[in-house]
């Protein structure tokens, strides 16, 4: 239900939104799990900034590790107020 819910309400502008989507995809489809915490991020959203840095921090089938990227998203969850990121 949740991601029926997330879905059907998506087309808001609610990075809030998009990062619950990232996490319903997440260990489904990575594609889509980066789409949307790449959203989130995009808005400044400090969850959203975190776990994108995570897959990057990582690396998976959506994007490469990347260890330059990822201490850079650190830093704006950080900036944006993310408890674990400072």
């Amino acid at each position: 239900m949740a991601l029926e819910w997330c879905l059907e309400n998506c087309h808001r502008n609610d990075p809030e939104i998009w990062n619950d989507l990232g996490h319903l995809y997440l260990h489904e489809d990575y594609e889509q799990c980066y789409y949307w915490w790449k959203k989130a991020a995009d808005a400044d959203h400090p969850w959203g900034l975190w776990n994108l840095m995570g897959m990057y921090e990582n690396g998976c089938d959506a994007c490469g590790q990347d260890y330059e990227e990822a201490l850079r998203l650190q830093i704006r969850a950080a900036e944006a107020g993310n408890l674990p990121a400072i």
